[in-house]
């Protein structure tokens, strides 16, 4: 058995957001990519660099500020898109961008977990 086959990091994972009170459905659908992915990985990298950079600069204020917006940087780069259905947020039916799906964890942490619930579980990302 070949292992380097059995889980496809850049497959797309089709995410149904469950409604965090009854864990049904809500209609809303999240194409999530692995952790693992190219485009996650490397944006683990870089924010290591930066991390890197602000302790040899000595740079102390805001870590934890700072830690947060990379999780919540690092979930909306797990999305790569969404259809939104029937729902909306705040009024409008959002269009994916990074900085609109950070908005959005930012203000439903229920969201954030579960897209980083679905990027992180190897086995949505089975060849099989």
């Amino acid at each position: 058995m070949d292992l380097s086959k059995k889980i496809d990091y850049e497959f797309l994972f089709s995410m149904n957001l469950l409604d965090p009170e009854t864990f049904e459905p809500t209609g809303v659908v999240f194409k999530v990519r692995s952790e693992n992915s190219k485009v996650v990985q490397k944006l683990m990298l870089d924010h290591s660099n930066v991390n890197i950079e602000r302790r040899i600069k000595g740079v102390t204020s805001n870590i934890a500020q700072s830690s947060y917006t990379q999780e919540l940087e690092k979930a909306a780069t797990m999305i790569e898109s969404w259809d939104w259905g029937d729902n909306d947020f705040e009024g409008e039916v959002p269009v994916y961008s990074i900085k609109k799906a950070m908005e959005i964890m930012r203000k439903q942490g229920w969201i954030y977990k579960q897209v980083m619930e679905a990027g992180l579980n190897v086995a949505n990302f089975s060849t099989k």
